[in-house]
């Protein structure tokens, strides 16, 4: 079938949440982040600027119980008594500011906890093969994060999408949303509603 014959191809839309003027995608890409938190529950964030966004910007008197690996997040949530908030151990990342505890550790830790969503960064999206982390710790923590979660919501700019990185943590298929932002060429931009359960352009 001609890509050009749309007419024949049926696709879930991208949702385009309203975002303020003069914002950057990386705000942008928050914004629309907030917009996927379930009214209560067991958030995990993982370490990562966008993720410290979504922190920053819970919405207060909800119940949230917020379990991260990053130093900078739970640092943001410190003072939040309307938050219970829980720091993954183990040794900390120089220039990271996140933790990375050994697998059987997390895991272990992980599989006791059922999150309602999960924030994870990506620092490559492969239209063709997945999702990528720069090293092979922080995949196996995303892998985790994902697996211990109910859903998933995948956040990455542009930048990132098209290209594979070192390590890869999970298939496309394995998450329920991506959010990026309108910098997507086109033609990663159809790669990526075929494959994608639910496609986010802010």
């Amino acid at each position: 079938m001609d890509r050009a014959d749309s007419s024949a191809l049926t696709f879930p839309s991208p949702r385009i949440p309203d975002t303020g003027p003069g914002m950057t995608p990386g705000e942008r890409i928050v914004a629309a982040a907030l917009d996927e938190l379930p009214p209560a529950g067991v958030i995990l964030l993982e370490g990562c600027p966008l993720t410290l966004g979504i922190a920053r910007a819970l919405p207060a008197g909800r119940d949230y119980t917020v379990v991260t690996n990053a130093v900078r997040t739970a640092a943001a949530l410190s003072h939040r008594s309307d938050i219970t908030l829980l720091l993954m151990g183990g040794r900390c990342v120089p220039g990271a500011g996140a933790t990375s505890g050994p697998v059987d550790l997390w895991g272990q830790a992980l599989r006791e906890v059922r999150a309602d969503i999960a924030f994870v960064s990506a620092d490559g999206v492969s239209p063709g093969q997945g999702l990528y982390a720069r090293d092979p710790q922080e995949a196996s923590a995303k892998r985790m994060m994902i697996a211990a979660s109910r859903r998933t919501v995948v956040l990455a700019d542009h930048v990132r999408v098209g290209r594979a990185c070192f390590a890869r943590f999970a298939d496309l298929a394995d998450v329920d949303c991506l959010v990026t932002d309108s910098g997507v060429g086109p033609g990663h931009l159809w790669e990526l509603r075929d494959r994608v359960s639910r496609l986010v352009i802010v």
